[in-house]
């Protein structure tokens, strides 16, 4: 199981500009490496103007480990490779 951690965006209010794009949390995923250690792979931006992440965001703040095993557990993974393996023509 992969290992996800929550953590909290910190906002730079002095900067005066307009934040609205920025994230206020993250959910990360860190694969196991060869040596036991952990490598971060990637990570999900929540922004609390998006419902859904808002409801995301309060439900992993306040519920703890058992909120981020949930998480976890509802969560799908695919693959999808960048490149096509289909042959492409122009058209032209």
């Amino acid at each position: 199981m992969a290992n996800l951690s929550f953590s909290r965006a910190r906002n730079a209010s002095d900067n005066g500009g307009d934040d609205s794009w920025k994230a206020q949390a993250f959910v990360n995923i860190w694969m196991p490496t060869a040596d036991g250690g952990r490598r971060k792979v990637g990570s999900l931006p929540l922004k609390d103007s998006r419902a859904w992440d808002a409801v995301a965001i309060q439900r992993l703040q306040t519920g703890g480990e058992d909120a981020l095993r949930a998480f976890a557990s509802a969560i799908e993974f695919d693959f999808q490779m960048a490149v096509s393996d289909k042959e492409v023509s122009a058209g032209f």
